[in-house]
């Protein structure tokens, strides 16, 4: 066999495990978990994609769904069945109506694994909160994003992009920062370079009601503004 051939022939035995992998093992679990309105929302050791969405209840719902990426067959779905059980999502409730939703992996050589080759799994995150509550998320690889969330969020990641989208009558003092990658916003303020890679946006408004403090390792960070809805109009 010539060099151009086995070149070939490894690239469609490559192409040929990849269509014969997928997601396998999918288990979705729900969390309801009263928290006061006023209370912060703290989302430890998340992995995957994280959504959050601000809403009116004044209670939490947390709904996580695993998969493992996997070749289909029954000693495999087996597998990630009793695999993807042990990653769990525990909520913890504070007497000050603080809730801590935090994610525990399986044994240590499984962790190892997972920073070694970012893990053969996937999580993904759906958090409802009270519209104005604090947020503060650490997230190690995976997209986190946040919608209609009026209060102080922290959010942190070490590879992935942070997207947070607030009502334009809402005012910030906004803290974000990208080592490798580049900061997009809609709100006003300072664009600058951080370092050769990096980007960082500052906005230090003395009204300010509310605070954004973003990091990304590398990835990007996106602000966006959305139109509040309109008031109904007065009846005849």
């Amino acid at each position: 066999m010539t060099r151009s051939s086995k070149i070939v022939a490894c690239a469609a035995a490559l192409a040929y495990i990849g269509a014969a992998a997928e997601h396998i093992g999918l288990v979705s679990t729900t969390y309801p978990a009263g928290v006061a309105a006023s209370g912060t929302i703290q989302v430890n050791n998340a992995y995957g994609e994280v959504n959050v969405e601000g809403w009116d209840r004044p209670d939490v719902e947390v709904t996580v769904t695993r998969s493992v990426f996997q070749h289909d067959t029954p000693q495999a779905r087996e597998a990630a069945q009793r695999y993807l059980n042990q990653i769990r999502v525990n909520t913890a409730k504070a007497a000050n109506g603080d809730l801590t939703i935090s994610t525990s992996f399986p044994s240590r050589n499984r962790l190892i694994r997972l920073f070694r080759g970012w893990g053969d799994f996937t999580l993904e995150y759906r958090i409802q909160v009270p519209r104005h509550s604090r947020l503060e998320i650490r997230e190690g690889k995976g997209d986190v994003v946040i919608v209609d969330v009026t209060g102080d969020i922290d959010a942190r990641a070490h590879v992935g992009d942070i997207l947070v989208q607030v009502p334009q009558s809402a005012t910030y003092q906004v803290d974000a920062r990208c080592r490798f990658g580049s900061v997009y916003s809609d709100l006003p303020g300072t664009s600058r370079n951080a370092s050769l890679f990096g980007h960082s946006f500052r906005e230090n408004a003395a009204a300010a009601s509310h605070r954004l403090y973003l990091r990304v390792g590398a990835g990007g960070i996106s602000l966006q503004q959305f139109r509040n809805p309109l008031e109904p109009a007065a009846a005849r």
